[in-house]
């Protein structure tokens, strides 16, 4: 597996090396904008994430993987660390970035401070792991085209059944406006505890793509 990893790092070190920099660049540019800054981090992290299945899917390699004497599993399980690992590295570059520029405003005020918690980077990492354990076994049961459709599918379905939760919610008493102020007032633990659940989440979702996998002819 750590073969096919390395590979991947291979495949994409320009995509790296031109990603990156703009990150940095990018991230410095908007600093003084947290919420700005917040979403550039998570675009940006989220290409770096899904990078190796974009240039998998135009250079066309996937029928090399296969024809490699590894294991479809070894191949899927791949696939889900080199996409932990762009999250990692996206993340761990904005967090670089957050540190350097908060201390260089150190004797400034910015109109609002930056987040640089670790629990706020690991409820970031939490968000990129979630979608990409609901996009991947999609994509390997059905490739990236129709992998995509039931991925928006399967997506459209958790918000709907996010509002539905929500309406229950109001039902039984309770209101999104509470749901909101309690995780708010988790504060680092609600972070640190979605981090944990989305490497959970990411395992199985792995394992369910394995088995996916072993049913398609590549």
């Amino acid at each position: 597996m750590l073969s096919l990893v390395l590979k991947d790092l291979h495949a994409a070190r320009w995509w790296l090396a031109l990603v990156l920099p703009l990150l940095a660049v990018q991230l410095l540019g908007v600093a003084r904008v947290p919420p700005l800054f917040l979403a550039v981090s998570l675009l940006i992290s989220g290409l770096l994430a899904f990078g190796a299945i974009v240039i998998e899917e135009y250079q066309g390699t996937e029928v090399l993987w296969c024809s490699l004497p590894v294991t479809r599993a070894d191949i899927v399980w791949a696939r889900y660390a080199s996409t932990l690992l762009g999250a990692a590295l996206g993340l761990g570059t904005s967090w670089a970035v957050g540190v350097a520029t908060l201390r260089r405003l150190s004797s400034e005020r910015p109109a609002a401070p930056l987040n640089v918690e670790p629990a706020a980077y690991a409820a970031a990492l939490a968000l990129i792991l979630f979608v990409a354990a609901l996009y991947l076994p999609c994509y390997f049961r059905w490739g990236a085209g129709r992998g995509l459709m039931a991925f928006s599918v399967v997506l459209l379905g958790f918000v709907v059944s996010l509002a539905l939760g929500g309406w229950l919610a109001e039902l039984l008493g309770g209101s999104r406006e509470e749901i909101v102020a309690y995780l708010a007032a988790a504060g680092r633990r609600a972070g640190y505890l979605a981090g944990a659940a989305s490497l959970a989440i990411f395992a199985v979702s792995a394992a369910v793509a394995s088995r996916f996998y072993s049913m398609r002819d590549c």
